[in-house]
Order: C-alpha cells, then structure tokens, then sequence
C-alpha cells in the first residue's frame, strides 16, 4: 500500500535531502529494529510503526539521516497543516534535537506559505524550542494532557488507595450476561464498526467532525486486518452484541493501546474494560502499556484512575512569524 501525500500545490518535499514518501513496508522496517526495552523510558508511540502509519493516514514521509529517522504528516484532522514528529535514533531510541531542529526549520524555510507543527515534543525541549519556535498550545491531538503509562501488574491486582476509584466502579457493575473475548478481527470487523458508529453519535462533536471520531478506529481495523502488525483486542458483549472493545499493540515489554471504547450508559464498563485489558496483558507477560495522552480533561481525569506509574508531558510548536 502507497500513501498519497500530493498536495495541491506539490506532490512532495522534494526540496529536502532525506525526505521521502513513506510506505508502509518503510515504515515496518525502521521500527522493528527498535530495541522494545529501551522503549520504556520513552513515548512509545513516536517508535510505533502502527501509530504513525494510521495517525498519518493521510499522508506520511519518513525522513533518514544516518542511523536517525524522523516522520512528517499530514495533519489527521487539519487541512493542508502538517505534523513533524522528533527524529530518533533507529538503535537506541534516543531523540535528537539536532535532526529534528534541522529538518524542521529546512521545512519552514523552504516551503513558507506551508503549516508545519512539532509534535510530541519532550517538555525537557522546550527550553530550547522557545529560542527559534514558537510554542502552540495543543488544543486538537492526543498530546494535550500527558501521555500515561500504567503498570499492568499493579492494575492486575488492584491494590491500594490510589485505585480505589477504580475499585469502586467495578463493584457498581452489573457483569451479568458480560462476555470477555478475543477480538477475531475478520468475524467481528462488522459489529466493531457498527459500535464505533453508535460512540460516535453520543461523542461531543463540537471540535471534531464525525469523520474526525470514527475513522482512526476504522483505519485501525483495517490495519489489524491485514496481519502485519501486533495488534490485538478484547471485546465485552451481552447479548452478542459488542458493548466495549480495546485495540493495543502488543510487544514483549511494553504495549501500545490506541483504541478503547464502552457504552457510557453501563456505568463502570470503561474501568472493567480496561482492567480487562490490563489482566490480559499481565498474564501474557508484557509488564506495562502506553495508554497515551488525551484531548479532554475528562478523559485525562479517566486515565489517571488507572495510577500510572509514568506521565509524558509533551509539547507543539510551529514556525515564527507564522
């Protein structure tokens, strides 16, 4: 599969050495070589091969320097804006602020009448950053509020006072007729964007579009659908029919969740859903997983019930002057 990134005015950044169109197989190959236990001190997701193919769903370039490598893409929500994500290190998944500094301010330079973002930056960056960008507080992508990682064996046994929020709400859910499955994806694609569907009509819709609320889970399905990557997933149902499922990319230390949903009118379906998933998890040896960041208050205030053991604070920026 090729991505289509032409814009109206060029077809590529053919203007920058090292930047070119990413296809998926690029991609696969550059972060499959990425060490998993050096991911745990870091956002997981910038080293995802999953999330940067389906957050740049739209348009992907993958840029290579040496050993360090770094993905540009069209903005998943913003017309005619684009992301740079940090550049890192294929070997040891260090970020550098050298390469991401120079790639970013070749793209501003070169194509000036172009929006260009900094995403996912490291709060550590920001002293810096503040010298030659400008700061964009971030009001649209999951990095809003911090990117959290919870241990899966500390949700597994449900221990101490800072989860008792989570406690508390199993305790209130009524778990009869609730059935815990493995997602097969080819049997339950349908049913998956049927609930997808039906989330969406009861999702504020005041910043997103619903093509903005349901395409990232379908283009999600699809990619688990073809069976080249790591992803699996739980579903809930009563009744046969899917009340809650959750979609992660499933690695030896580390996971990546980037999917999870539950009928709001179960109350303590979303907690049950997700310590489902964190039991799962647990039992399969994967001993933490980046539930990532948010774009609401609300959903940040959900993710912290969970008492992760590790925030990522991260930052946008964009050109000066633009």
């Amino acid at each position: 599969m090729t991505y289509s990134v032409a814009s109206k005015n060029r077809n590529e950044f053919d203007l920058v050495q090292g930047l070119k169109i990413a296809e998926i197989p690029d991609v696969i190959k550059v972060c499959q070589n990425i060490p998993v236990t050096a991911m745990v001190n870091h956002d997981s997701y910038g080293f995802s091969s999953v999330y940067n193919i389906f957050t740049g769903r739209n348009g992907l370039w993958q840029y290579v320097q040496d050993d360090v490598v770094a993905f540009v893409m069209r903005h998943p929500n913003i017309e005619y804006k684009y992301v740079v994500l940090p550049a890192f290190s294929m070997y040891n998944c260090d970020l550098t602020y050298g390469h991401t500094y120079k790639l970013f301010t070749e793209l501003c330079d070169k194509y000036p009448d172009v929006h260009f973002q900094l995403g996912r930056i490291p709060k550590e960056w920001c002293t810096e950053c503040d010298k030659y960008f400008q700061y964009m507080e971030e009001n649209v992508l999951d990095w809003k509020y911090p990117c959290r990682i919870l241990s899966t064996q500390l949700v597994t046994e449900l221990y101490g006072t800072k989860l008792q929020q989570v406690r508390q709400r199993l305790n209130q859910l009524d778990k009869t007729g609730l059935v815990v499955q493995s997602i097969d994806i080819e049997k339950d694609k349908s049913a998956l964007i049927e609930a997808t569907y039906e989330w969406a009509t009861t999702h504020d819709k005041e910043k997103y579009t619903y093509e903005d609320l349901v395409s990232p889970s379908l283009y999600l399905f699809n990619l688990m659908g073809s069976g080249r990557f790591n992803l699996y997933g739980q579903k809930v149902t009563r009744d046969n029919k899917i009340k809650a499922f959750c979609i992660y990319e499933q690695n030896q230390i580390i996971a990546n969740e980037f999917s999870i949903s539950a009928d709001k009118n179960i109350p303590g379906l979303s907690e049950f859903q997700m310590y489902q998933m964190c039991t799962k998890l647990y039992s399969m040896g994967t001993r933490y997983v980046n539930i990532g960041g948010s774009e609401t208050v609300g959903l940040d205030r959900f993710k912290k019930k969970f008492n992760p053991i590790i925030s990522h604070e991260l930052c946008s920026y964009i050109c000066k002057n633009k």
